[in-house]
């Protein structure tokens, strides 16, 4: 019988011996180890990776790992368009780049062995131009978010439900909201830049929903992004439907009313539930059409017409997007087609 071994990444605590294959997060072999020293790595516009008030527009490196400690019952992590490549290889990407590059680091990188999350920090600290944003389910013990988070520019914190129920329909850790809550809030009182989501699931966690925002509403964060997202039937939740656009919207009017300032469905290709306001005057700020954004009234983070502060944080990629789609009942002077 072999020594059993305890990982302390994550809240999971997996026992296994020395001859065991890997963690329930399918990542993580005996002594910590990370079982293959690969990565996924894509280009990517910022927007499509869920952040709206971080660099806004701008094109972005997007890293991911193959599993995560969630394990959703929607979530096959699909990687068709993504390049295999390792972290010593992104060192040597980076380099090549030399010029501002912004990375974002989906769910998995909170659980990462110290020697592996230490190497992608690293690379922050030597190359200047370089800001680094991270996707997280959450489901990390706090005392090791604590350490990680001043490392991050932005954090874009997901939520799948807002109880044990809903969170053991779609994933193998039914307490893991608590710990997304928990994350949040250490965010909030240590001033982390900050967005979140929460995913909709018809017949799953629809109920949830209205906790989750009387819950925000406790914590007065009424400034926070908040993205409310479409699922997409796949994996072993093929059989059911997506989210309809109508429950979309009805839990985007719902955040309004309770007096959210930036609420968006992310899954639409334009409208005012993708558009960004100044929640002071009602001026238009930024308009999305796709994943192109236009700057319309905003400068420097403020409202061009009342200087409302705006959460954004970098400057924004801005399209003249009346040149790049033809406007009904508009003449585009010099468009050809």
């Amino acid at each position: 019988m072999g020594v059993k071994k305890i990982c302390k990444l994550c809240p999971h605590r997996c026992n296994f011996n020395i001859l065991s294959a890997r963690g329930l997060c399918h990542l993580i072999g005996p002594n910590q180890l990370l079982m293959d020293n690969k990565i996924f790595i894509r280009r990517s516009n910022i927007e499509l990776t869920g952040f709206f008030h971080f660099f806004p527009g701008h094109e972005c490196l997007e890293i991911s790992l193959p599993s995560c400690n969630l394990r959703c019952t929607f979530c096959e992590k699909e990687r068709k368009s993504y390049s295999i490549t390792s972290l010593t290889d992104l060192s040597k990407i980076l380099e090549k780049e030399n010029r501002k590059m912004i990375i974002v680091l989906d769910c998995s990188f909170s659980i990462l062995p110290p020697p592996l999350i230490n190497k992608i920090i690293e690379l922050k600290h030597r190359y200047p131009c370089i800001y680094i944003s991270h996707i997280t389910n959450g489901f990390i013990e706090k005392e090791r978010f604590i350490k990680l988070m001043r490392n991050f520019d932005a954090l874009l914190v997901r939520f799948f439900g807002f109880s044990d129920l809903a969170y053991s329909r779609v994933s193998i850790a039914p307490r893991a909201w608590r710990y997304a809550a928990e994350i949040t809030k250490t965010a909030l009182e240590n001033n982390i830049f900050l967005e979140l989501s929460y995913t909709i699931i018809p017949g799953y966690n629809e109920e949830d929903y209205a906790l989750f925002l009387r819950w925000l509403v406790s914590l007065k964060a009424f400034k926070i992004p908040l993205h409310i997202k479409r699922f997409y039937p796949r994996y072993l939740l093929k059989d059911k439907a997506p989210t309809r656009t109508k429950l979309l919207m009805e839990a985007f009017n719902k955040a309004k009313r309770m007096g959210f300032h930036y609420v968006y469905i992310d899954d639409i290709y334009e409208g005012k539930a993708r558009n960004t306001y100044c929640p002071n005057d009602g001026s238009l700020l930024i308009r999305r059409v796709g994943y192109f954004v236009d700057a319309l009234g905003i400068t420097d983070s403020h409202c061009k017409k009342c200087g409302e502060k705006i959460p954004i944080k970098g400057e924004i990629s801005s399209h003249n997007l009346k040149a790049l789609f033809k406007v009904p009942g508009e003449k585009i002077e010099g468009r050809r087609g």
